[in-house]
């Protein structure tokens, strides 16, 4: 049988080329010498700026849960982890910064877990708060979207006020020892949960991380943007980032590597159907952003050949 693994960058590479086929690949060509250079160069000099945001942003977390680490180890460990994050299913390869943590440490990784997690949701919902925005706009277009992103925001609004409470959050991850580690590993992961329970931060600690967070995703959606206008594209900012986060959100279910294929698919039916950009305008700019995202993807694997252990 075939591993799922080798399966599934084939697939995105299929949809990939699909969807430039059905674009086609003249037309889109075409739209190159058109470009503002000057444009692209600043959406990758903002690449630099998101990924230092993003970094600070984890640091903030460890701060509160009382780990201090040289700003430059926390880069380090960040741009391996967006490296692994681009070449895994649903960027689920950004937990490895989770080893390099408690080898630096020395920490159980329990208590390691907790911070990476803890990042990981705060991303996950500013793009389901954007995207909820996103499919207001969308909704003439895409009828039952506004449903689907309501219900998938207050799920994960609610998981986070729940673990915001002492009582609540010592309950869930008690039940969660208690109903879901296998009776043989409970002893060995004992002292993981309460280390994961202990660091997880009070309200007011989030503060800092939860602006941060909003940021990097201004940034992040700002470096696509400016290829946007890079190619003449007549789009408000705050309607692009919401109808954008769509797209993300897309990326994020786990069918191919990286998001490649469906990142694009998505931007192209939501950018032609919603402002009426033509296909090879949305896409090209799908393109441009993807390659941008490689440049900082190709310094966290020349770290991660460099000093990798865990994979």
């Amino acid at each position: 049988m075939i591993k799922l693994r080798r399966i599934l960058p084939l697939i995105g590479i299929l949809i990939f080329i699909y969807v430039i086929y059905h674009v086609g690949i003249n037309k889109i060509i075409a739209t190159l010498p058109g470009i503002n250079w000057w444009y692209v160069l600043a959406s990758i000099a903002l690449s630099f700026i998101v990924v230092l945001l993003q970094a600070q942003k984890w640091n903030s977390i460890l701060y509160h849960q009382g780990i201090e680490l040289p700003f430059s180890t926390i880069l380090h460990i960040h741009l391996i982890s967006l490296f692994y994050g681009n070449i895994t299913p649903g960027k689920i390869g950004s937990f490895s910064k989770i080893f390099h943590l408690q080898e630096h440490t020395k920490r159980d990784i329990g208590g390691c877990i907790s911070s990476v997690t803890l990042e990981r949701f705060l991303d996950l919902l500013m793009v389901a708060t954007f995207a909820l925005i996103g499919s207001i706009i969308a909704l003439n277009y895409f009828t039952g979207i506004f449903v689907e992103f309501l219900i998938l925001f207050l799920i994960l609004l609610t998981v986070l006020l729940l673990s915001l409470n002492e009582k609540t959050r010592e309950w869930f991850v008690w039940k969660v020892y208690k109903f879901l580690i296998p009776k043989k590993f409970k002893d060995r992961t004992l002292s993981s949960f309460n280390a994961f329970k202990e660091t997880l931060l009070a309200p007011k600690q989030i503060i800092m991380p939860v602006i941060l967070t909003i940021m990097v995703w201004a940034g992040i959606y700002t470096q696509t943007y400016l290829i946007a206008q890079a190619l003449h594209m007549n789009i408000s900012f705050l309607p692009f980032i919401f109808v954008s986060s769509i797209a993300t959100v897309v990326t994020l279910i786990p069918i191919t590597v990286g998001g490649i294929g469906t990142s694009e698919a998505a931007i192209t039916v939501l950018f032609t159907r919603v402002f009426q950009t033509t296909p090879e305008i949305a896409l090209s700019m799908a393109i441009i952003t993807r390659i941008i995202g490689l440049i900082v993807t190709i310094i966290g694997g020349i770290l991660s050949m460099r000093d990798e252990k865990y994979f």
